[in-house]
C-alpha cells in the first residue's frame, strides 16, 4: 500500500509514503532507490518506506498515483516489455497467492488447490489489466466483488463501492500464470515469489 502527499503547511514537502509488513520488500524497494529515504517500523509488525523527493514525487503523479487515487486510477501508458513487471508489482501490493487443502467428502482424502488474485477499487484499471492478460492467452475470472456490511459494536460497517477482482483458480489457470510472472523476475516480494516457485515446483 502507498500514498502520495504534499504538505501544504511546509514548503516543498513531498512525500512518498510505501507501507508492508514485508520488510525485505521495503529493503529492496530501498535499495534500488540507492539507499534513499528512511524506513521504519510504526505498529506491530507494519513497516513503512518514506521518501521525500519531489522528482519522484512528480513521476508518480505524472503517472496517474495521485492522492486518493483508488477509485479514480487508470491504466498508465506502460511499454509491452514492461508490463509484467508493473503487474508484479501490483500483485505485490494487491494480489494474493495462497494454497488452500480441502477433506473430500466421498473418499475424505485431503487435496490442494491455489488461488491468485488482483484486486482493487476501479474498475476501469482491473478491466484494462484484464484485457492484456486476455490477448496474452492467461485465462481468469474478473468478479465483482460487492462488500457486505457487518454491525461491529452495535455500528454498521461496510464499503460504500464494490471491490473489483481479477482471479485464477486452480491449477489449470493458475500456473501458467506464475510461470508467465516470475519467469526472468529479477524484483518482488521475496515472500510471494518464494510461495509461487513452491508451488511450480510442486512442492506443497
Amino acid at each position: 500500500d502507498g500514498n502520495v502527499i504534499q504538505d501544504k503547511s511546509r514548503t516543498n514537502s513531498f512525500k512518498i509514503s510505501l507501507s508492508s509488513k514485508d520488510k525485505d520488500w521495503l529493503e529492496l524497494i530501498q535499495h534500488e532507490f540507492e539507499g534513499e529515504g528512511r524506513l521504519k517500523q510504526t505498529k506491530g509488525n507494519q513497516y513503512e518506506l518514506r521518501l521525500y523527493n519531489k522528482k519522484i514525487y512528480d513521476w508518480l503523479i505524472q503517472h496517474g498515483c495521485t492522492p486518493r487515487k483508488s477509485l479514480s486510477l487508470t491504466m498508465p501508458n506502460i511499454p509491452e516489455q514492461y508490463f509484467k513487471d508493473f503487474l508484479r508489482g501490483c500483485m505485490d501490493g494487491d494480489g494474493s497467492i495462497s494454497i488452500t487443502r480441502y477433506k473430500a467428502t466421498k473418499n475424505a482424502k485431503t487435496y490442494s488447490t491455489i488461488s491468485i488474485y488482483l484486486c482493487g477499487s476501479s474498475l476501469d484499471f482491473i478491466r484494462s489489466i484484464s484485457e492484456k492478460l486476455n490477448k496474452l492467452g492467461l485465462k481468469h475470472n474478473l468478479l465483482t466483488i460487492n462488500t457486505e456490511k457487518n454491525h461491529i459494536n452495535g455500528k454498521l460497517i461496510g464499503s460504500k463501492n464494490p471491490n473489483y477482482r481479477i482471479q485464477f483458480s486452480g491449477r489449470k489457470r493458475g500456473t501458467p500464470f506464475l510461470e508467465w510472472l516470475y519467469h526472468d523476475c529479477k524484483l518482488a516480494m521475496p515472500r510471494k515469489q518464494n510461495l509461487a516457485i513452491k508451488i511450480l515446483n510442486n512442492d506443497f
